[in-house]
């Protein structure tokens, strides 16, 4: 019966005491590597896609929506001078010369339509340039502002914080299967 007892304090003080101290240091690495810098990891994250969202929307509307209705006032600005022009070459071209001789009437109607398109091309083309320049190239910006702070707020961080998960756990697994294999070699040494 003595040897019984004996062997018995022999396993709990060699195997179950040691083993549970490698569990126990196991748990706290894990907490320590693992849990607490992966909740980091995620609030920063959090973080880095709300300031990204905030950019991007502030970027939307300072380089896109604003841009946009500038060059759409502009074009109606623009395009408006042009009739109002049209209506004048008109009246100024058209109407007065028809009282005075029937003969100058084509060739200043012809002056009318070419001074209306030619306002109407310049409109047309100060809205196309505006649209270009105010639309398209603050997009393409917009577009590579947010592909790089993707890759630096969100899959970046992520890649470290997987970095540090798989350290942490190849440090458990280790502290546990020395704890265990302590024990068992006290417990194999006893017997």
């Amino acid at each position: 019966r003595r040897a019984i007892c004996a062997s018995g304090t022999c396993l709990c003080d060699n195997v179950l005491h040691p083993g549970a101290r490698g569990i126990g240091q196991a748990a706290s690495l894990t907490y320590g590597h693992l849990l607490l810098p992966c909740g980091r990891a995620s609030s920063l994250a959090v973080q880095a896609a709300g300031n990204c969202i905030k950019s991007s929307a502030v970027a939307m509307h300072t380089n896109v929506l604003a841009p946009v209705w500038n060059g759409i006032c502009k074009v109606v600005t623009l395009v408006g001078y042009g009739l109002s022009k049209a209506a004048e070459a008109f009246r100024e071209y058209v109407v007065i010369p028809l009282c005075k001789l029937f003969c100058n009437i084509v060739w200043y109607t012809g002056r009318a339509i070419s001074g209306a398109l030619y306002y109407t091309a310049k409109g047309i083309a100060g809205g196309v340039y505006l649209l270009y320049k105010h639309v398209l190239l603050p997009v393409g910006g917009v577009l590579v502002d947010g592909a790089t702070m993707l890759y630096a707020y969100v899959l970046l961080p992520s890649g470290r914080c997987l970095g540090s998960a798989a350290m942490a756990i190849a440090g458990s697994v280790a502290a546990v299967a020395g704890g265990v294999a302590r024990g068992v070699a006290a417990f194999v040494s006893a017997v």
